[in-house]
């Protein structure tokens, strides 16, 4: 959905259509995810309010192990500051 070259659109289009948040990123190239590493993370995110939560900042887990979830609000305010 949406403009082919820009992904951070399709994400935020995406939400608004299935009234997502917050908005878990997976990549591709992680298909062996950890649900519970996934759901700790969530938790993490939940439990004090954050707009962004990432375990790829400082990197401790191995690069399949790559998780983010942001805010439908972020999404937005960062998807305006690329027009």
């Amino acid at each position: 959905m949406g403009e082919r070259d820009d992904v951070l659109d399709r994400y935020y289009q995406c939400a608004l259509l299935h009234n997502v948040d917050p908005i878990i990123r997976v990549s591709a190239d992680c298909p062996l995810l950890d649900p519970r590493l996934v759901n700790d993370i969530l938790r993490f995110y939940s439990k004090h309010n954050y707009d962004y939560v990432s375990n790829t900042l400082n990197p401790t887990y191995p690069d399949v192990l790559h998780i983010e979830i942001f805010s439908l609000k972020t999404l937005k305010k960062f998807g305006s500051m690329q027009n």
